[in-house]
């Protein structure tokens, strides 16, 4: 009789091991999800990925946005330090908009909504980017800084470098403003647009 309960006991146990490893790797995953960066932790709560909230519809922008260029690849020497420095600021926007969701309600949106054209210029440099590397460019060398509009207007450059090259089936350069709205039309052809502004 005793080792009968002896038995059940062991296995009564391992369900419960099993049981917990289980919900460990699934908060795991459900982490990694929802960074905007798979190897940067991010403050955002785990109910930022599916709610409706302005703050969770921020960062989910963010997220697809490096997506985007974290699925395309491999990135050409050229590029690779772009798309580095455009992950580095869309972590940092990400961590002000945790920030912002922990003021009061009224104070918190309307931060919220100044943050937007910071949002879209993410959005549209990661667009950009992922174009301009069919085919690859030669960047323009000597540059430096790390603020996103001096990023944008990088980006900038090397349409313009790729212009005046004469390279084949390329539009002319549309300046980045944070002010302006999200659009599809900049998109590159036969590239769907990341998560829109809502």
């Amino acid at each position: 009789m005793s080792d009968v309960l002896l038995a059940l006991a062991v296995v009564a146990a391992s369900m419960v091991v099993a049981a917990l490893s289980l919900t460990a790797l699934t908060v795991w995953l459900l982490c990694r999800r929802n960074r905007v960066h798979p190897r940067s932790r991010t403050g955002a709560p785990l109910v930022w990925l599916v709610s409706p909230v302005l703050g969770a519809r921020t960062h989910r922008r963010l997220r697809g946005a490096v997506r985007l260029t974290t699925t395309h690849g491999p990135w050409s020497p050229a590029l690779r330090d772009q798309v580095d420095e455009l992950h580095e600021q869309a972590i940092r926007v990400d961590a002000h908009v945790v920030r912002l969701a922990r003021l009061p309600r009224a104070e918190r949106g309307r931060q919220l909504r100044q943050l937007t054209p910071r949002v879209v210029l993410v959005e549209r440099t990661a667009v950009r980017l992922v174009g301009l590397a069919r085919p690859t460019t030669v960047a323009p060398a000597g540059w430096a800084g790390d603020d996103l509009d001096d990023l944008a207007e990088r980006i900038d450059l090397i349409d313009q470098a790729r212009v005046e090259l004469g390279a084949p089936g390329v539009d002319p350069p549309v300046t980045a403003t944070s002010g302006e709205p999200w659009v599809a039309a900049h998109a590159p052809r036969g590239h769907r647009t990341p998560v829109s502004a809502r």
